[in-house]
């Protein structure tokens, strides 16, 4: 490195100490200013323009020049774009007064506060040097008021603020000399500046440097509560707490006087009162119940003694076949309930199943359709022609098959004959509709089948409008619901919640080990088995590598498209068309969250090995956890991952270095329109085929999910089931058809299950 120029051999009239372009770093491909100790220059209309955007400032005067060319100025408002997705762009004084501190690099005065530490030979422009590092004078009050301006913006990327971002290692207690240390450091320590920046903040009016006397920069800052210009805003309240109103409490209601009575709680006293007069209408009610019954009873027994006096020639025998009397009939009196035939009150079977049974009142035998006479056998101390035993005549008094006997009892006994009348009349009503129905049926056959198809062809034409529903909030929560109302409301204005897709790796080899550093052994998860971690991120890489595929037109591939169209006609879906990527169009990388990010997703870099250490993979992993802030840990994208333990799994509390699991999670940009959602949907189906084919894996077990396999397998299950449900219809109707149907030889099975056939097809067509 060449050393600086002493204090005395800068001309007097030197106003700037770099300018221009004279390399380019080789990490981070920024370009490398040269060494410039020449006046101002003045700026084209371009650079004009950036210059009155980013440091409106130093347009003050007649004819303003600057240090730095339109070149420097373009790059750097590219830079400076990065806070900005960071989120230091919501509070537009934070981001100003940080851009000011950049500012000093076109001041027209450069050369008072920065002085070049050291410099190189440029290879890009033989016989000039390029900048290696210099030192920056920041005056006291404007680097605490920058940082205090940001020091309570949130990060939009992470729960932490913005200065916990840029503050490297030292995040966790960041102060204003630590923000700017961050920024000035090279990639070898930790961070993206392609050279050496020293911020120096003083509070002393001047102070040497490298042997030249610098000014420090101090320019005008504003507080995150002010607005930075006319046009500006402030910031919100949540990050500038000094713009935060404080809410005064709501004025209440004065609480109503409690309602007493007498010295206790009026609604207790209520209660009991209403309770006790309750109870004692109850109690009340079941008492004077008992007492009518027990009454009642007395009074049927002594009408029955009356009966049984008075009654010698009475015709007594029941009616009804299925109440059999177990002890002379004077001593029970029975209501008289006309069942109607015994096909009314024995259950629906066939007149097959019937033939062969046993009944206690036994049939006489008529011909079919004549009406059924049942006799009951005679009681004890009955003759067999009905003469009269124990002074109660009993004739057999039964005159095909109805005996006829007075109704004695209440009015519920009444209500029940004229229930059992209504059923036997409906019963009969539809044994007559339905005969007439089958004999309309019988001579109309094919009037009859015409007019089902066209039936059921027109109840079917619904199917043309059918469409299988496969949103599982659609399946699941109402539209009218509140919980849905506020998600659609969140949805439509700030959108919805990012597509996941996520990949849980696990070694099979479940082994943990010991890893000695400085003396001290720590054992390590088999998630960090090195040949593990290679495989791991290899199958990440390959997942960063699917393409999907869309129609021409951009609609989603059906089956057979393939086919139609030619590979070259189809669109190309990559995950970068995709993925959420914080820093685009800056940094279009995207935000994948995983262990790897520490190593930037590098294969190399994951592989490198310090000196003879093959464990150095896993001293920068321990120096990532503890400070993930650290831009050495910084993922692709340009930012650190969200959580350290949502990268890892089967650890216990914050001992990640015993996890036993890998977590690589990918999120993806959602949308309210369903016709965006279709790249996405398309590279998730090819993203599905790619772990399929990954399942047999000797090294690791792998479990997957995508966005879309919720629905892709209530589609699948959809359909797999129809198979199912038809096996079950058919199962159900045969079964109904052998139990309950009227089969009496096989040469007869179709016309007897010509109704079966009817309703199988009106249920498959429903």
């Amino acid at each position: 490195m060449a050393s600086a120029p002493e204090a005395s051999s800068l001309p007097v009239e030197s106003k700037c100490a770099f300018r221009g372009k004279c390399g380019v770093h080789e990490d981070t491909e920024k370009d490398i200013p040269c060494v410039y100790s020449g006046e101002a220059q003045p700026l084209e209309q371009e650079g004009l323009d950036i210059i009155s955007n980013l440091c409106p400032h130093l347009l003050e005067g007649g004819e303003p020049k600057f240090c730095c060319d339109l070149l420097q100025l373009e790059k750097m408002s590219e830079e400076l774009q990065q806070p900005v997705s960071l989120g230091m762009g919501k509070c537009p004084t934070c981001y100003n007064n940080f851009v000011r501190i950049f500012c000093g690099f076109c001041d027209p005065n450069q050369a008072e506060f920065i002085a070049v530490n050291a410099s190189e030979p440029s290879e890009e422009k033989p016989g000039e040097n390029m900048l290696a590092a210099l030192d920056y004078a920041v005056g006291e009050e404007f680097a605490h008021g920058a940082f205090n301006s940001c020091a309570n913006v949130k990060s939009v990327l992470t729960g932490t603020t913005v200065m916990q971002l840029m503050c490297g290692a030292n995040a966790a207690n960041c102060k204003p000399q630590d923000w700017l240390d961050f920024l000035g450091a090279t990639t070898d320590e930790g961070g993206y500046s392609p050279f050496k920046f020293n911020y120096i903040i003083t509070p002393e009016k001047s102070i040497v440097s490298s042997g030249v006397t610098l000014k420090p920069y101090n320019p005008v800052f504003h507080k995150c509560s002010d607005p930075f210009g006319p046009s500006q805003q402030k910031c919100s309240c949540s990050d500038c707490p000094e713009v935060c109103t404080p809410l005064e409490p709501p004025l209440l209601p004065p609480q109503p006087e409690p309602f007493t009575m007498g010295h206790y709680d009026g609604m207790l006293v209520v209660s009991m009162l209403l309770f006790v007069l309750l109870s004692t209408a109850v109690l009340s009610t079941f008492f004077l119940k008992s007492h009518k019954r027990k009454t009642s009873f007395q009074v049927s027994n002594s009408s029955e003694s009356s009966v049984s006096d008075t009654s010698s020639n009475s015709n007594d025998t029941i009616r009804t076949p299925l109440h059999r009397p177990s002890k002379p009939a004077r001593s029970i009196l029975l209501a008289a309930v006309d069942l109607g035939s015994l096909e009314e009150v024995e259950p629906l079977r066939s007149k097959r199943s019937m033939s062969g049974q046993n009944f206690p009142y036994s049939p006489n035998h008529s011909p079919p359709g004549s009406p059924i006479t049942l006799r009951p056998p005679p009681l004890a101390g009955d003759t067999a022609d009905g003469s009269t035993m124990n002074g109660i005549t009993h004739g057999n008094g039964v005159a095909n098959g109805d005996a006829k006997v007075p109704v004695v009892g209440s009015g519920d006994e009444a209500h029940v004959r004229t229930l059992s009348s209504f059923g036997a009349m409906m019963e009969r009503l539809l044994q007559a509709g339905f005969h007439r129905w089958g004999l309309f049926v019988a001579r109309n056959p094919f009037l009859v089948l015409v007019a089902a198809l066209a039936v059921s062809a027109l109840l079917s034409l619904g199917l043309l409008k059918f469409t299988v529903t496969t949103n599982p909030v659609d399946l699941w929560v109402s539209h009218s619901s509140l919980a849905r109302k506020h998600m659609n409301y969140f949805n439509s204005h700030f959108g919805p919640f990012y597509r996941v897709e996520q990949i849980i790796l696990r070694p099979k080899a479940q082994d943990f080990f010991l890893v000695e550093k400085a003396g001290v052994n720590k054992t390590f998860g088999p998630a960090f088995e090195k040949n593990f971690m290679l495989e791991a991120l290899k199958l990440q890489l390959a997942v960063e590598a699917v393409v999907g595929k869309l129609r021409p037109d951009g609609q989603l591939l059906h089956e057979g498209d393939e086919e139609t169209y030619k590979p070259e006609e189809l669109k190309n879906v990559s995950i970068y068309d995709v993925c959420l990527a914080p820093l685009s169009p800056l940094n279009k990388h995207c935000s994948v969250q995983s262990v790897f990010a520490f190593f930037q997703d590098n294969l190399a870099k994951l592989n490198l090995t310090d000196g003879m250490d093959p464990y150095s993979y896993l001293h920068h992993f321990d120096n990532c956890s503890r400070s993930a802030a650290n831009a050495g840990c910084f993922a692709k994208y340009g930012g650190p991952i969200d959580d350290i333990s949502l990268v890892l799994g089967g650890f216990n509390g914050t001992d990640f270095h015993m996890a036993t699991a890998l977590v690589i999670t990918i999120p993806v940009t959602n949308y309210n329109d369903e016709a965006k959602k279709y790249p996405a949907l398309a590279w998730e189906k090819e993203f599905i085929k790619l772990m399929k084919s990954y399942n047999n894996s000797e090294i690791m077990t792998i479990a997957f999910m995508a966005e879309r396999s919720i629905e892709d397998e209530l589609e699948r299950g959809s359909h797999s089931d129809v198979v199912t449900v038809g096996i079950s219809y058919i199962i159900m109707f045969a079964y109904i058809a052998i139990a309950l149907g009227d089969i009496n030889s096989c040469s007869r099975l179709l016309v007897s299950s010509f109704f079966l056939s009817y309703l199988i097809t009106g249920v498959v067509c429903s």
